[in-house]
């Protein structure tokens, strides 16, 4: 029996990822405390260049937000998605052949699932690509998102997806509304009928593609070797959501794992450790004080931070590797 025997249910209860979540819970009382704690969860709404941003203060996230992830602390613990180390009372759902539908013990919103990989092995979005355009486009487990190893990852030794309810996150409702409205958003670097890419540079460096979910996945495929240098994936976050018939994906580009403010000392200090549902428009903070404290001005800061800066350079790169999708 392999490890993941014990863990796997022969098929997943009916109703979707909701349905498998309130199976689990039933099943597992530290589910069950975290999904009641979200009822107490606080957001407020910052208005940040016509780009809607919410704060939200998540006590039950603190693990995560401050998680070690140097290779030394990584080493020093056992993996939290292994199946030898689930608690005992978590079960999974195999999803592909190598991916298992879990519920994270530490939701951020509603519909908040986990998709391990059946391997210990680097997180890293291309060789789960496939599976996660395919996963996003059926729309039935929420919109899907990555972070990338140094760019808001736990884990970033064991390989996962996760996934959340698609208005959790601002940005899919943003970006949907503009393509419903045929605003298309930023600056163009590909249209036709089965593809847009665009580039919006509003404090985040996003790049918005929408299209059939099979060419929407060669452009990401494209774009993230493209952006590789030395054979390392770029520090990414993404998100991946159905939008109609279409497959919207959000591509953010970073330069940095945590803003200035996360290490500093006294009152400047700010807790906040942006992963893929923060630069979509979620801000996740743990403490009180800084939930109440975050401005527009310390927002943008560290959105700009942690964001990869528009150069020429890069423009040139995003073109040359669209030019064969």
């Amino acid at each position: 029996m392999s490890a993941w025997e014990r863990v796997l249910i022969d098929a997943a209860p009916p109703g979707g990822g909701a349905g498998f979540l309130d199976w689990q819970a039933a099943r597992w009382p530290r589910l069950e405390a975290a999904r009641t704690q979200l009822d107490a969860v606080q957001t407020r709404t910052l208005p940040l260049r016509d780009r809607p941003v919410q704060l939200q203060w998540n006590p039950g996230r603190r693990v995560n937000t401050t998680a070690k992830v140097d290779a030394s602390a990584i080493r020093a613990r056992p993996c939290f998605l292994c199946p030898a180390n689930l608690p005992a009372e978590e079960r999974g759902v195999a999803v592909s052949p190598e991916l298992v539908l879990l519920a994270n013990p530490f939701p951020i919103g509603p519909g908040h699932l986990v998709f391990a990989h059946r391997e210990h092995r680097p997180q890293a979005l291309l060789p789960a690509l496939d599976q996660a355009v395919a996963l996003a486009a059926a729309g039935e487990l929420g919109a899907l998102f990555y972070n990338g190893p140094t760019c808001g990852a736990s884990a970033p030794d064991h390989l996962h997806l996760q996934a959340l309810a698609p208005e959790v996150l601002p940005d899919v409702g943003y970006f949907s509304d503009l393509f419903d409205r045929s605003a298309l958003p930023g600056e163009t670097l590909l249209d036709r009928p089965d593809l847009g890419v665009f580039l919006d540079p509003r404090l985040r460096t996003t790049l918005v593609l929408r299209g059939e979910p099979a060419a929407t996945g060669r452009a990401l495929s494209a774009l993230l070797s493209g952006l590789a240098l030395s054979g390392a994936e770029p520090p990414h976050n993404a998100v991946l959501a159905r939008h109609g018939d279409r497959l919207l994906a959000l591509l953010y580009l970073r330069d940095a794992h945590r803003p200035a403010c996360y290490y500093a000392a006294g009152p400047s200090q700010r807790l906040v450790s942006p992963g893929a549902v923060d630069m979509a428009g979620m801000i996740v903070t743990v403490r009180e004080e800084d939930y109440l404290a975050l401005d527009q001005a310390e927002v943008e800061r560290i959105f700009t931070e942690v964001s990869l800066p528009i150069t020429p350079e890069l423009r040139e790169t995003l073109q040359r590797s669209l030019a064969h999708v």
